[in-house]
């Protein structure tokens, strides 16, 4: 990502700037506050996934894990 539009609609360039903004609007989104009202109450649910797994699936990936995802080609 080159450029991106901060809230007051000023194009930002400089990738730290725009790891951070990024970082900042997404986090959020991805941490639950609260229990959903949908949740069904009383049900146990096992995890599908271990501790260790969900640590390496919710950390801030590197720059290098980045740029593989966007410039992947599929061959």
């Amino acid at each position: 990502m080159h450029k991106l539009k901060n809230d007051c609609g000023i194009w930002m360039d400089n990738q730290r700037d725009i790891a951070e903004k990024f970082i900042s609007n997404y986090t959020p989104r991805f941490k639950a506050s609260q229990v959903s009202n949908r949740d069904l109450l009383g049900v146990q649910v096992a995890s599908s996934i271990s501790h260790s797994d969900n640590i390496m699936l919710i950390k801030i990936p590197d720059m290098n894990e980045v740029k593989e995802a966007l410039f992947y080609r599929c061959e």
